[in-house]
């Protein structure tokens, strides 16, 4: 798997652990973002979406973008 593609599922494991640490259901995270749940699917899944998605979630969760590609791990 080339850097790229590890980075991008980087991102995806980010985004759902931010929800799920957030305890955040999709539908929530959509209300408090004006994200479609189809969109914030695409986003924690295999799909592609616009970049302006990530960096609204970026700004909710309050995250430098750069940071969503590096694995971590959070306690809230």
């Amino acid at each position: 798997m080339n850097e790229c593609r590890k980075q991008i599922l980087t991102m995806r494991d980010n985004l759902k652990l931010l929800r799920e640490e957030s305890q955040l259901t999709l539908e929530d995270l959509s209300a408090k973002t004006g994200i479609c749940q189809e969109i914030l699917v695409a986003m924690e899944g295999d799909e592609n979406f616009g970049i302006e998605y990530l960096l609204r979630l970026c700004q909710y969760y309050r995250i430098d973008p750069s940071m969503i590609f590096h694995p971590f791990t959070i306690k809230m």
